[in-house]
């Protein structure tokens, strides 16, 4: 018997967010064609850099080197939250009030976007608004918490320091942020990509680009040869595979995280938490077939720098355990997501050589 099995982890890998809706396919790209905006990369930033520019009358084709939603999005927390760690403190330090705000309000707006959008089209995506908590488990991170504090009263951010938190673990008090939510991601984007193809967008699977020609309109060329022509073109494809440009490879560093959906003794008490220190873990809640699950999630590590990975999953399992107790787990995942150099994502031109190509990556989770 397994570690895992002794344990009740599932040996095989497998989404709850894949497995709750049955999503379309798509053909794979078999000749050339020409559009106005070529999307590479088929996640949360493709999908909605396509659907914004279809209601607005382009015309968008779409390309995922696999199936939709195969990357980080299939394979997240799906936190939708303004609450990166520690990160208002470090922007303030470091880049000044400006960005700090700027990062908060773009989030903000972001949030206040997709929850707009889930009433108007009545999407059932099984969102609900959350407070977010950075809890301290020690009194060094206690104090980088307060810090944190601090920054979100300078920036005017709804939230502040608290004594405790809801959740049953150890803790000197954490950092909350107000009105943030959750939802799940693959039942949002489901009437999103519909729509898209509705107003004329193409998409493409299993159609994996190798290679940029960057001339006046830029061309996505496939592995196979084919090419797809358009005025501008938008690499969202998780990491950035053109290395002629921009030199994403030496600015980003990859890391994997974890994630257990979990069937537990004690109910939650509600809400999004992570701990301020490391190794690093997550927690919010999921619902299976009317029961409320721990979805739990972190104990990553730099991508290649691990060779037991199952370590990770065993980990998260014992904490989990010992907070709620596990009756059993009946998902687990993990997923990869690179990290810039500032913490900030690079969202913009390619580079100042390519003026009608744009990326999106460095999420950093």
């Amino acid at each position: 018997m397994s570690k895992n099995r002794a344990l009740n982890i599932p040996d095989r890998s497998e989404s709850y967010w894949l497995d709750s809706v049955e999503f379309p396919t798509f053909p794979s790209l078999e000749e050339n064609c020409e559009t106005d905006v070529v999307i590479i990369g088929g996640g949360i930033s493709g999908i909605m850099t396509a659907y914004l520019l279809a209601i607005e009358g382009y015309r968008v084709t779409l390309v995922e080197a696999r199936r939709l939603l195969s990357g980080t999005t299939g394979f997240t927390t799906a936190k939708l939250t303004s609450q990166h760690g520690l990160i208002y403190d470090y922007l303030l330090q470091n880049e000044g009030s400006k960005t700090a705000n700027s990062y908060y309000e773009a989030n903000e707006a972001a949030i206040s976007y997709v929850k707009n959008l889930i009433t108007e089209k009545g999407i059932d995506c099984d969102f609900s608004e959350e407070k977010a908590y950075v809890f301290a488990e020690d009194e060094k991170q206690q104090e980088k918490v307060k810090e944190e504090a601090e920054a979100y009263r300078k920036i005017g951010i709804d939230g502040g320091f608290i004594d405790n938190i809801p959740l049953d673990v150890h803790n000197l008090g954490a950092v909350v942020m107000n009105h943030q939510a959750q939802f799940n991601p693959v039942k949002f984007l489901k009437p999103l990509v519909e729509e898209i193809v509705a107003k004329g967008g193409r998409v493409f699977e299993n159609t994996r680009v190798d290679d940029i020609e960057s001339n006046k309109r830029p061309v996505a060329v496939t592995r196979e040869g084919r090419r797809v022509e358009g005025d501008y073109l938008v690499v969202c494809s998780h990491y950035p595979f053109y290395d002629k440009e921009g030199f994403y490879y030496a600015r980003l560093s990859p890391n994997r995280s974890y994630s257990i959906a979990a069937e537990t003794d004690k109910e939650y008490p509600g809400g999004m938490y992570v701990n301020a220190g490391q190794p690093a873990h997550s927690l919010r809640s999921i619902q299976l077939e009317g029961k409320e699950l721990v979805l739990a999630g972190g104990y990553g590590h730099y991508v290649g720098h691990k060779q037991n990975t199952e370590e990770s999953y065993n980990q998260l399992y014992q904490f989990v355990n010992q907070t709620f107790g596990v009756k059993k787990v009946p998902y687990r995942w993990s997923a990869q997501d690179p990290a810039t150099l500032d913490q900030i994502p690079y969202i913009g031109r390619y580079s100042t050589e390519m003026e009608n190509v744009f990326v999106a990556t460095g999420y950093r989770k």
